[in-house]
């Protein structure tokens, strides 16, 4: 009734076919070793934690400093009179 087996994507299709050709030849052929590094780059590809991409560390900083602005204001609007230094909590990079 339900198709329980996803379709296998154009990127897992490639490192099938790498790992097939593989398979036919020896570790000494020139062939293998550029097989083996055309799998490191298509599995550094899939792979989904890459450092290329941004984590919950890298945005702690930013969310640091919009949380304080955030209580600054909001302090200043409750009627106390802060003279409004938010602006220089912000981190120019």
């Amino acid at each position: 009734m339900f198709n329980s087996k996803k379709e296998d994507t154009q990127l897992e299709k490639t490192i099938n076919e790498v790992h097939e050709e593989m398979r036919n030849l020896t570790a000494d052929n020139p062939v293998y070793a550029a097989c083996v590094d055309q799998l490191e780059r298509l599995y550094k590809i899939k792979d989904h934690t890459s450092k290329d991409q941004t984590s919950l560390k890298d945005w702690i900083p930013v969310i640091g400093s919009i949380g304080g602005v955030l209580v600054i204001i909001a302090y200043e609007s409750f009627g106390h009179s802060l003279t409004s230094k938010a602006v220089s909590f912000i981190r120019k990079v």
